[in-house]
């Protein structure tokens, strides 16, 4: 019985491991992260913040939301500084074929606490905006 039982349990982590496979040949498990550890995150901001900002203090960042699509990678990723709560997109190009490679997008404006936004259609195309129209959307390639 035991026998029988060690025999199936190896048949089907078998095809587990088939169907892993096939997953990651298809790109499903193959997905880049932009960040590899919160700190790197932080690191990234505080060196965008210091750049193109320097009297904004970072002080936390929260979320961190990724959108893959078949060539690119994207983190929104929201934070809080001495002047209130923000977010910017960084992008990673995942493909060879365009000549972007890495960019940061960020909003701003002063009517409307300005935040990046993304939608995604049932298409899966992915269309970057502002929340506000008042706000102004600023990319930096890397």
């Amino acid at each position: 019985m035991n026998a029988k039982l060690l025999l199936v349990f190896l048949f089907l982590s078998a095809l587990a491991c088939r169907k892993s496979e096939a997953l990651q040949a298809d790109g499903v498990f193959q997905r880049n992260l932009i960040f590899s550890s919160a700190k790197e995150a932080k690191d990234q901001i505080e060196a965008y913040l210091h750049e193109h900002y320097p009297t904004e203090k970072l002080y936390s960042v929260g979320n961190i939301s990724y959108i893959h699509t078949s060539t690119r990678t994207m983190a929104i990723v929201f934070y809080q500084t001495n002047t209130g709560e923000h977010n910017m997109l960084f992008e990673k190009n995942d493909s060879n074929t365009e000549s972007i490679s890495n960019r940061v997008t960020v909003c701003e404006g002063s009517s409307c606490n300005c935040k990046v936004t993304a939608v995604i259609d049932n298409r899966g195309n992915v269309t970057i905006d502002c929340n506000c129209s008042s706000c102004a959307m600023i990319s930096t390639e890397l």
